[in-house]
């Protein structure tokens, strides 16, 4: 039933198709179309069910299982966000070729009035040739004839400039809109993988925690799961949360520079003759040689200096005297 339902569809695209053109571009925004439905569908069973095993959870007398049912139904929730995000990419897929179509039915509106042209400047060359049987008694009609060929004429280099710009304008579009489309589109499915992998990460954790009740009696089952499972419900929730996709971890400003305090070198600007050469390098795991900080309760070592009254009792100590070092 589901093929003979699409079959029919597929066919009344191509037959709606047959005046306007562009068939593969509508088959394209149909298909589209009907996988988001057939998501949401799939989405939408996914929440009953789901819905459905909770309530049934909640009415049963067992902690374990209200426990854990808890837990998963706040995982349940980030789940069906990031469906419902993931069904918006396949939207705006379609919405890129829904552009597509539009310029390619501008181009074919340029390109229609252009034949348009052409056909009235050919219908006027007609008339003026018989109108060039009928002199003498035809020189005024053939004279109003002249001037709107020559507008024709104009016309047609205009509507021929036009056509020209936009097929480049829709040549460059198609590739446009096609690589941002399926770069988002990529994007989508990349995030949605990713949540639902940490999701069910989570989810797999929480299950581990049930006791395990095969030959085990009733009274000595203990469900110990409890800050296990919120630890990796919380834990999911941040990983869902701050996940960015490539062009927004590309496109985010470049963290506030911060000095090292360990050394007097303040701006990337500014070399120090004491520093290490890595210090400018372009990778950021490099380390630089870090300089002691300097402050002026470190003092050097102290020498005892003699009065500068005893300076003369100084000659001859360094086999000389002092006159003599000025010369």
């Amino acid at each position: 039933m589901e093929r003979a339902s699409d079959a029919l569809r597929r066919s009344s695209v191509r037959l709606l198709s047959l005046s306007s053109g562009h068939s593969d571009l509508n088959l394209i925004i149909s298909d589209l179309k009907e996988l988001r439905k057939s998501y949401k569908r799939v989405t939408n069973a996914k929440k009953l069910a789901w819905d459905d095993m909770s309530k049934w959870a909640i009415r049963e007398k067992n902690m374990a299982l209200q426990e854990t049912f808890h837990y998963l139904s706040e995982l349940s929730d980030l789940f069906f966000e990031a469906q419902r995000e993931f069904i918006g990419g396949i939207k705006r897929l379609q919405q890129y070729f829904e552009m597509i179509l539009e310029s390619e039915l501008h181009l074919d509106k340029s390109i229609t009035y252009l034949e348009t042209c052409e056909k009235n400047e050919l219908k006027l060359r007609k008339e003026i040739a018989r109108s060039n049987n009928l002199r003498p008694f035809g020189d005024e009609r053939l004279e109003t004839l002249t001037e709107r060929q020559a507008h024709a004429v104009a016309s047609i280099a205009t509507a021929h400039q036009e056509v020209e710009r936009k097929t480049v304008e829709n040549e460059v579009l198609k590739i446009v809109k096609v690589k941002e489309g399926l770069a988002d589109f990529s994007e989508s499915c990349l995030e949605v993988a990713h949540k639902t992998s940490v999701i069910f990460s989570a989810h797999a954790e929480i299950v581990d925690c049930l006791p395990d009740a095969r030959g085990a009696q009733l009274e000595d089952l203990k469900y110990l799961g409890s800050e296990i499972s919120q630890r990796a419900v919380a834990r999911a929730k941040l990983d869902v949360h701050c996940y960015k996709r490539q062009s927004e971890r590309a496109n985010a400003p470049p963290p506030p520079y911060t000095s090292n305090p360990s050394s007097p070198v303040t701006s990337p600007q500014i070399a120090s003759p004491l520093s290490s050469p890595a210090y400018f390098s372009s990778d950021v795991n490099h380390r630089y040689c870090e300089i002691p900080e300097y402050s002026e309760n470190q003092r050097g070592p102290t020498y005892d200096v003699p009065p500068r009254d005893n300076y003369e009792n100084l000659n001859g100590a360094a086999g000389g005297s002092l006159a003599d070092c000025g010369r």
